[in-house]
């Protein structure tokens, strides 16, 4: 019986342990703030002296409450030349305790080192690497067992042993973890990115309480441990990062969700929602500031397989820290650079210039700018080229105005190889000859003198031809092919056999009658008007009268009407046979009879046009 109870002892104590380690491998939910359980190579990854404390509490699968206080200090190293540090230190002390039996207790050291390996947009991406060490002792608290040894006719009695074979109370182990860690935070040093793993009991250290300690001893095996983040979204005011773990030591979890947070002037509040494969639900807030933050979580098991071990588990963490600034260095001329980059070191000067002055803002150092006391460019030794032709000013003859080479800085507008200045026609491209003017047609008069400038002419007529040599040029000759006189615009005069013929055709066009209440040309018409058409053809100086009139019958006012309409007929059949004269059209109606209405031979002598020619001074 008493093996038996030996036994029974033993299995409950060993049960506990393995509880213990089940719950332990959950470690804290909000694993960002405690690098020690999640990756070491953590620690080196905000450039600030930091002291946090960190407490959680939840049930453990023996039933009882499973709490883990924990104290860390981390101190940054090793300053890089952006005056952060490349390395941290951190120690971080932990205890875990199961109800009134289990304690454990221990310690962890970790070096973390970080490299830049690239940039991510404007912020630089690290490479973490980190090692730990840690020591644990485990104690078991007997103090609280009561066995048979301890029965006596049903009374308890305290100073008898437990009758019970243990190897001692307390068990050390010492285990080993390290990671690597690609981050890149932004200047408040709130996380851009981050991709981490972590091996943890990397030399799976084991334990047991038990005399035969190695047939019953407990194996802590390799914990796997996976973090992702990205930020998927930055206003002024707000952002989201979402967020991934995956940890693996008997089984695989994985917990997904992400962080909602506000961005104030000078602290940010944050919100955070995760989902667990054990069926949990992790909520958080916090409060961050530059030197101190504050955060809060609560656990909740959503399935009845976590109820007993994850459900209404808080979680808190307090920290302060302080940003390291670059270490002092030797800055003599007080120009904010260091003189050891300062290319001249006892002279006050900007980064722009490597240390050294300039005076003219020009972005070129006094001790190498020409022109030192004038802003200029660096092609130029620093001095001017203020028309920005790429001839600086010195050697430009026209530094106010942008020119070429050939003409050491003037210009030519125009292209034709004469610089402005000379160019008697700037605008217009010209031969040297006629300094810089153009003759499009060549005829001895330049374009801006030339009134016919695209037909080659005479320098009589400002460059305009006289085709018919007549002494009036084309440009103002009414008959530019016939030679005629000044009084008639350059046509000829009409001879009297021609004025003979001429006076024929409108008679003989008088007689040729309109149609009753029509307005159309009759036919018999159309030789007589091309035959006036062919003797007016060079004498465009005449001007024709055309006048239409009616017979009596019908309305006087629609007489009037139709006896216009009968000119206008006779000017259109005109206009389009080409005769160009000046042509004046009106209508009588019937108030003009050349013969008796009362016939209709009379009506349709009156139905009739009379044409009337003007032949003007001649």
């Amino acid at each position: 019986m008493k093996n038996f109870k030996k036994y029974i002892v033993a299995m409950l104590v060993q049960l506990a342990i393995v509880a213990s380690l089940q719950a332990q491998n959950l470690n804290f939910s909000q694993y960002y703030y405690t690098p020690f359980l999640t990756n070491p190579a953590m620690v080196a990854k905000d450039n600030a002296l930091q002291l946090n404390f960190g407490f959680r509490q939840q049930q453990a699968l023996s039933g009882q409450t499973f709490t883990t206080p924990m104290i860390s200090a981390i101190v940054p190293f090793l300053q890089g030349k952006n005056s952060a540090r490349r390395a941290a230190i951190g120690v971080s002390v932990i205890s875990d305790q199961e109800g009134e039996f289990l304690v454990n207790q221990g310690g962890m050291l970790s070096l973390a080192y970080n490299i830049q390996v690239g940039q991510m947009g404007e912020y630089p991406l690290q490479l973490g690497f980190g090692a730990q060490g840690g020591f644990f002792s485990r104690r078991l608290d007997l103090n609280g067992l009561i066995t048979n040894n301890q029965i006596s006719n049903g009374v308890i009695d305290n100073t008898q042993g437990l009758g019970e074979d243990f190897e001692g109370n307390t068990t050390n182990t010492i285990s080993f973890a390290s990671g690597l860690y690609f981050h890149a935070t932004d200047e408040s040093g709130l996380p851009v990115f981050f991709l981490g793993v972590a091996g943890h009991n990397i030399n799976e250290p084991t334990r047991s309480f038990l005399l035969n300690g190695s047939d019953n001893a407990v194996q802590q095996g390799l914990r796997l441990n996976a973090i992702a983040g990205y930020r998927i979204l930055r206003t002024d005011n707000f952002s989201i990062t979402p967020t991934v773990q995956v940890e693996n030591l008997n089984e695989t979890l994985l917990r997904a969700g992400s962080w909602f947070r506000y961005h104030l002037s000078a602290a940010n509040v944050g919100v955070g929602v995760w989902y667990n494969t054990n069926g949990a639900a992790t909520a958080s807030l916090e409060y961050n500031r530059s030197s101190f933050f504050a955060s809060f979580s609560y656990d909740l098991g959503l399935s009845d397989d976590n109820q007993a071990w994850q459900n209404g588990a808080p979680e808190i963490h307090l920290g302060i820290r302080k940003t390291l600034s670059s270490k002092k260095t030797r800055d003599r001329d007080g120009d904010g650079i260091p003189d050891k980059d300062d290319a001249c070191p006892k002279l006050a000067g900007t980064a722009a210039t490597n240390g050294c002055p300039d005076s003219d803002n020009d972005g070129v150092a006094d001790k190498d700018d020409v022109c030192p006391n004038v802003a200029g460019l660096a092609k130029f030794k620093g001095c001017p080229d203020t028309d920005g032709d790429g001839i600086e000013d010195k050697n430009d003859e026209c530094p106010q105005v942008a020119g070429i080479a050939k003409f050491k800085g003037c210009p030519d507008t125009d292209g034709d190889g004469i610089k402005d200045s000379e160019d008697a026609c700037p605008q217009t491209p010209g031969p040297v000859a006629t300094k810089g003017c153009p003759d499009s047609d060549g005829d001895g008069v330049l374009d801006k003198d030339d009134r016919c400038p695209q037909v080659a002419g005479l320098p009589a007529f400002k460059g305009c031809p006289d085709t018919d040599g007549d002494g009036i040029p084309d440009i103002d000759d009414a008959c530019p092919d016939v030679a005629g006189t000044k009084a008639l615009n350059g046509c000829a005069g009409i001879s009297d056999a021609k004025k003979q013929r001429l006076k024929k055709i409108t008679v003989d066009i008088q007689d040729k009658a309109f149609q009753y209440r029509r307005s159309e040309v009759n036919p018999a018409m159309y030789p007589l008007l091309d035959n006036m058409v062919e003797e007016l053809k060079n004498h465009p100086n005449v001007v024709i009268k055309i006048t239409g009139h009616t017979d009596h019958l019908g309305e006087e006012e629609f007489n009037k009407t139709l006896s216009l309409q009968r000119a206008q007929a006779v000017e259109k059949y005109l206009r389009d046979k080409g005769v160009k004269n000046k042509m004046i059209v009106r209508g009588e109606g019937e108030t003009k009879p050349i013969a008796p209405n009362t016939t209709e031979a009379g009506r349709r002598k009156n139905r009739r046009v009379d044409v009337e020619l003007d032949y003007g001074k001649e």
